[in-house]
């Protein structure tokens, strides 16, 4: 749309030095103002660029949050599911070593068998 806009007030511009020896007062408003107009679009079409730059922007900069905000979590999770491998671990072989010792009453929520 730029480079239409480009075109456009270089036909324009063209039109303009063509005609300038030979066009009357109202051919030269009109050329005046279609150039105005013309103006007013690039402007329009600079802020919609500069608007959307920013969007990015800001769309980069919450993609970074965000990418810094996960990795730490995935560590911890899997932190907390060592940890958790490491406490099942133990309470198997606290559970064994009650299964050797005879007389041994099972914790609450132990299976029967797990005391011989």
């Amino acid at each position: 749309m730029r480079k239409t806009n480009w075109l456009f007030g270089v036909a324009v511009l063209a039109a303009t030095f063509t005609l300038a020896g030979c066009a009357d007062q109202n051919d030269m408003e009109q050329l005046n103002k279609n150039e105005f107009t013309l103006r007013g679009m690039i402007a329009s079409d600079r802020q919609q660029i500069d608007a959307l730059k920013a969007q990015v922007a800001r769309q980069n900069d919450q993609i970074e949050e965000l990418q810094h905000n996960t990795t730490p979590a995935a560590g911890q999770a899997s932190g907390v599911n060592d940890r958790v491998a490491s406490l099942e671990a133990e309470v198997k072989a606290l559970q064994a070593g009650m299964a050797a010792t005879p007389g041994a009453v099972p914790p609450p929520g132990a299976p029967a068998d797990s005391v011989g």
